[in-house]
């Protein structure tokens, strides 16, 4: 005798449709599209002058940085340099664009202000020969910022010196990279990596901010910090250079291009130099003042000697508000002390 479901044929049809319309879903969910992010582009215009060299960048995605190419252009044309010193510069900020005071890692920056990302317009003086190394700017674009490779000699050839600007010869590029690689942190993030040990120890005053530690131009600070805040705020930093790091007088006479003052010569130097007695011997001392653009400034500077490396510490920042600081600094650097000398000890 054959056994008859108990159950309606229909119900049974119900189920397997149910069954295969899962499996369907099923398939649907693991498919899916990750969006690619754009390319990156940088398109920037290196200027030499004489103790400075002139930076001029737009970076950010390639379809962005392609809607503002003849606006940077029409930018850095505008560009003159009506004498010496820093604050010698003039520039005609772009429609739609508004300019910000810059800091110490950018001297102005420039931002769309239309519709679309809030593109920066970058600038930045740097001193020094390696600001003026050409092959060197490009590599570190390229490589660190750009995800490419080294510049070739036939490229190089072509692009040094190919423009000008205020009849001053200048480098100007266009490249255009996956980026820095970000996209496998996202998704298996790696331990944040403990802080570098110094080889220093200090005493930090009260009321200062320690921030991340940073590289302009590819020279590290070793440590940085903020002093008040807003308007009423200054930075200062501790950086290392091999040797004597450029020499005392290009080093100071870098400061003094910051604040709109002309280069001083070594008998001038001299006589404006102080000491200050630190747990690690015996620092140079010197205290500036003048004025970038529209606002007055100082900075106060110290370096000293120590294995092979000279150690320079600053603080930079509105005129006023730096000498009101000026004690707490000189303590900073007081303080001071080197790992391999009797009594350092890490804070």
């Amino acid at each position: 005798m054959a056994w008859k479901p108990s159950l309606p044929r229909c119900f049974w049809i119900v189920c397997a449709g149910l069954v295969l319309t899962g499996c369907q879903e099923q398939e649907q969910v693991r498919e899916y599209t990750v969006p690619k992010e754009p390319p990156v582009r940088l398109r920037a215009v290196m200027v030499p002058r004489a103790n400075v060299t002139w930076f001029f960048k737009l970076m950010g995605p390639a379809p962005e940085v392609a809607k503002h190419v003849r606006t940077f252009d029409a930018f850095v044309a505008s560009v003159r340099f009506p004498g010496p010193g820093k604050a010698s510069i003039e520039w005609t900020v772009p429609d739609d664009w508004d300019e910000e005071h810059g800091d110490e890692r950018f001297y102005a920056v420039l931002r769309f202000a239309g519709n679309g990302l809030p593109l920066p317009i970058t600038v930045t003086p740097l001193g020094g020969p390696q600001a003026k190394d050409v092959r060197a700017n490009l590599d570190r674009w390229r490589v660190k910022q750009l995800g490419l490779e080294e510049i070739s000699d036939a490229e190089l050839k072509k692009l040094d010196g190919n423009i000008q600007v205020d009849g001053i010869k200048a480098t100007r590029v266009d490249f255009t990279g996956p980026g820095p690689s970000k996209g496998r942190r996202r998704f298996s993030p790696a331990p944040p990596a403990a802080p570098p040990r110094r080889s220093f120890t200090l005493t930090k005053p009260d009321g200062w901010e320690e921030l991340p530690a940073e590289a302009v131009a590819g020279i590290r600070r070793e440590a940085v910090f903020r002093v008040g805040s807003g308007q009423r705020s200054a930075k200062t930093t501790v950086l290392r250079l091999k040797g004597e790091g450029g020499g005392a007088l290009a080093n100071v006479n870098r400061w003094r291009e910051e604040l709109g003052l002309a280069p001083a010569k070594e008998d001038q130097l001299r006589q404006d130099l102080r000491s200050l007695d630190t747990a690690s011997g015996r620092a140079n001392y010197i205290e500036l003042a003048g004025r970038d653009r529209d606002e007055e400034r100082a900075t106060l500077g110290a370096w000293i000697a120590h294995g092979g490396h000279t150690w320079f510490i600053t603080m930079k920042g509105p005129a006023d508000f730096v000498r009101s600081r000026k004690p707490a600094f000189e303590a900073f650097v007081k303080s001071f002390r080197f790992d391999n000398e009797a009594g350092a000890a890490h804070e």
